[in-house]
């Protein structure tokens, strides 16, 4: 069984652009995610920082309620 010569040819001029046009697309979507998980990050490091200004704001009501109980007293 013999192999045909023409088999191993490439496929044609138009192979070459089309891989240009994947590694573009490739490229502008590892762009987007990039951007995305940027965005992701700094909604993490916001939400942080919120969760500790409550967590200040309530040691701070609970102190006070603890002042106000004492002078109760």
């Amino acid at each position: 069984m013999t192999m045909n010569h023409r088999s191993f040819k490439s496929h044609g001029p138009g192979r070459r652009g089309q891989r240009g046009i994947v590694i573009f697309i490739a490229l502008i979507a590892l762009v987007v995610m990039m951007i995305a998980g940027l965005a992701l990050m700094r909604s993490v490091d916001t939400g942080n920082l919120i969760a500790g200004n409550l967590a200040f704001r309530q040691r701070a009501v609970h102190s006070a309620d603890g002042g106000v109980e004492v002078a109760r007293q």
